[in-house]
């Protein structure tokens, strides 16, 4: 792209070529240019078409009702926890979070016990076949 502004600007302030021959290489030069700027607007034109067909709705449409609404009403302004209570009920949620991961990592380490179980197991009956083989 830069080349072809050099170019253009080197070819206006300092013209190559004033003969007819040098005309014609210069109007077939600028139809080129043309038709290039030709097609990057329709590449540009074919981007923000196909972003606007995916995006029928505009952002500035009426805004859905607030997701909040239910969480303010639901918050009790009378009486607020004191900080003890505050750490007692945080506790309590991180707890059951913790038992809920210890519970998913039990499972899974029991899985891969499982797991590894039957590996051994393949592995043993390989080993025993290949002695039988042996044997022969």
């Amino acid at each position: 792209m830069e080349e072809r502004l050099e170019k253009r600007c080197d070819d206006i302030y300092f013209p190559s070529d004033v003969r007819l021959g040098g005309l014609d290489s210069q109007a077939e030069w600028l139809q080129k240019e043309v038709k290039a700027i030709q097609r990057q607007l329709a590449s540009q034109h074919q981007i923000s078409a196909s972003i606007t067909i995916k995006c029928s709705k505009s952002i500035d449409c009426k805004a859905p009702a607030s997701i909040d609404k239910h969480l303010v009403a639901s918050i009790n302004t009378t009486s607020t926890p004191d900080d003890e209570q505050l750490i007692q009920n945080k506790m309590e949620s991180m707890h059951e979070e913790l038992n809920e991961l210890s519970a998913y990592t039990y499972e899974k380490i029991g899985w891969h016990q499982f797991s590894i179980e039957n590996i051994l197991e393949m592995l043993q009956n390989i080993s025993n076949v290949i002695q039988k083989m042996d044997e022969r």
